[in-house]
């Protein structure tokens, strides 16, 4: 499991990075999540996580980001069109997991980065 404060994996130069800004508390099935991405495309994500709650250093970054809550970026982005069976929608990966947004969605929008 990561360790609180910031700690990232993968590579500097990854095509797609993920950065995850939790609380360490509560949060642990999010920042899992978004590590294993890393050794599910390999050389091309980085994952980055920031407790904001914990570590001043990642509040600063947080608050860089113009976040107010917890929160995960994609490639500097949050918010994201999807299309599935479903159809067209757009997600915004703010709050908690199965809140706003599912593990599902952040699956479909990695990989759609990951394909770019």
């Amino acid at each position: 499991m990561v360790d609180a404060g910031t700690t990232s994996a993968g590579p500097d130069d990854a095509k797609v990075v993920i950065q995850a800004f939790y609380p360490r508390t509560d949060h642990g099935h999010i920042i899992e999540a978004v590590f294993a991405y890393v050794d599910k495309y390999p050389g091309k994500v980085r994952a980055e996580y920031y407790d904001w709650a914990g570590s001043a250093e990642a509040r600063q970054v947080w608050r860089d980001n113009g976040l107010s809550c917890g929160a995960i970026l994609i490639n500097g982005k949050q918010t994201f069109d999807i299309k599935d069976e479903a159809g067209s929608r757009q997600v915004t990966f703010m709050m908690a997991m199965d809140g706003e947004w599912t593990k599902a969605d952040l699956d479909a929008v990695v990989l759609q980065a990951v394909n770019e």
